[in-house]
C-alpha cells in the first residue's frame, strides 16, 4: 500500500524492483496506524486509499500508473499547496481536466493510464498481469535499454565497487 516513486529501484541489469526500506519519511508521506486511518504517500494514492477505505490489488496498480504518469510527465497528478489538499484531490479521484492532462500525453499512454486511473476499481485493469499485457506492445526492449542507461549513469562506480 506504499507504491511510489520513491519505492522503486532499478538494478544494473535493467530489472525494476519494488522497494520500500521504511528510512525516509517527509511531509508528503502520511503515516498513521490506527484502524480506518490512512498510511502511505498521498501523492501515489488511489482515491479509496486516501479515503481509508477497504483496498486491494487494484489500489496498488491505481498507485502504479501513477508513477507512471509522473515518469512520462515529470509531474506529480495531483498537485497541492500542502499535505491535507493534496490528500483530498487523491480522495476526491481524477477530474474531467486531470483526464484531459492525460489525452494531451498521447497513444498509448492515454488508453492504458485512462484504464488504470478509473475512480472505481472495477472499471481498472483486475490484475497487474492485465495491466501488464496493455503495456507489453509498447515497452519491448525496455529491460535492456534501463540496463544500458544504468551502466551509462553508474557503471563507473559498479566497476570500482566490484573491483
Amino acid at each position: 500500500r506504499d507504491v511510489s516513486a520513491g519505492n522503486i529501484i532499478v538494478s544494473a541489469q535493467g530489472e525494476v524492483k519494488l522497494a520500500d526500506f521504511g528510512i525516509v519519511k517527509s511531509n508528503s508521506r502520511v503515516s498513521k496506524t490506527q484502524m480506518g486511518m490512512v498510511k502511505g504517500n498521498a501523492n501515489f494514492m488511489s482515491p479509496e486509499q486516501a479515503r481509508g477505505q477497504t483496498v486491494d490489488g487494484r489500489s496498488d496498480l491505481f498507485s502504479v500508473a501513477l508513477v507512471l504518469y509522473y515518469c512520462l510527465t515529470n509531474r506529480l497528478f495531483y498537485d497541492g499547496t500542502n499535505d491535507l489538499d493534496v490528500l483530498f484531490k487523491a480522495a476526491s479521484g481524477p477530474t474531467a481536466e486531470d483526464y484531459e492532462t492525460i489525452r494531451s500525453i498521447g497513444s498509448p499512454a492515454t488508453e492504458v493510464l485512462g484504464r488504470a486511473l478509473a475512480p472505481n476499481p472495477d472499471d481498472r485493469f483486475q490484475t497487474a498481469q492485465e495491466f501488464a499485457d496493455a503495456l507489453a506492445p509498447h515497452i519491448g526492449g525496455a529491460k535492456a535499454e534501463a540496463a544500458r542507461l544504468m551502466q551509462t549513469l553508474i557503471g563507473d562506480e559498479l566497476r570500482k565497487e566490484a573491483a
